[in-house]
């Protein structure tokens, strides 16, 4: 065996131990509110324009999608929850870890029908769904679990992802900004003017989809571009590297 191939070994090795804990951190070990608060479930209506929204959260499944007025539904959550001056704020950081499930966690934010906030949303271990929705600017800073984007639309996106997947069907970026360090970036039907896609372990790919300008990277992971693809550089440095014009 060369030295390629156990450098290679060694790094799939390394990124499989990690996708492993972060299985582990989302299924297993759950967060306890800090400051003795008991998780719940409720429903929260909120009064007033929504400009803005603010997410963290420890653990959840979280979606993201318009709706008649403005509300926040939790399961087996404690978070505080303030809209002030246009400025929707929805946090919950732990401080305590329970060793046994608590249960499914989840949160369901829906925004006012036509509103285009400006969102920041950082979430430790959980799923995030944004169904619908057009933002000004999105920023997603996620460490175990997959975002998805349905639907949705931005004038600039960064998401940065360690462990999960990124997956953007039949939306509109004028900028997008795809940072993984262990899973696939996943484009289907969207339009896109700039792209710019790193991975670290994983792959990179699109269909049917417009992007007109960017950079793709995957350290170990394929790139397979497909739809009109215009000045798009890829690179794959232990992969192969395609782009397939529609």
């Amino acid at each position: 065996m060369n030295n390629t191939s156990k450098t290679i070994i060694t790094v799939i090795s390394i990124f499989t131990v990690i996708a492993i804990i972060a299985g582990v951190y989302i299924n297993v070990f759950r967060f306890m509110p800090s400051q003795g608060a008991a998780p719940s479930s409720d429903t929260v209506t909120l009064d007033g324009e929504v400009n803005s929204l603010d997410i963290d959260i420890d653990a959840a499944d979280v979606t993201v999608k318009y709706g008649d007025k403005a509300s926040v539904a939790y399961t087996n959550l404690a978070p505080e929850i303030k809209l002030e001056n246009g400025r929707l704020t929805i946090a919950e950081r732990s401080n305590r870890i329970s060793f046994f499930p608590i249960g499914e966690s989840s949160m369901e934010i829906i925004l006012p029908e036509g509103t285009t906030p400006d969102m920041t949303l950082t979430i430790d271990a959980g799923k995030l769904d944004i169904t619908g929705i057009t933002a000004g600017s999105v920023s997603v800073d996620a460490d175990a679990g997959n975002v998805t984007f349905t639907d949705a639309g931005a004038k600039n996106l960064i998401v940065s992802a360690d462990a999960g997947n990124i997956q953007l069907d039949k939306c509109n970026f004028d900028i997008a900004n795809i940072e993984v360090d262990a899973g696939n970036v996943n484009i289907s039907n969207c339009t896109i003017d700039m792209l710019e896609a790193d991975a670290d372990a994983g792959n990179i790919s699109s269909e049917g989809s417009t992007i007109n300008s960017g950079n793709c990277n995957a350290d170990m992971g394929n790139i397979t571009l497909g739809g009109k693809i215009g000045d798009v550089k890829v690179n794959a440095t232990l992969g192969n590297a395609n782009i397939l014009q529609d």
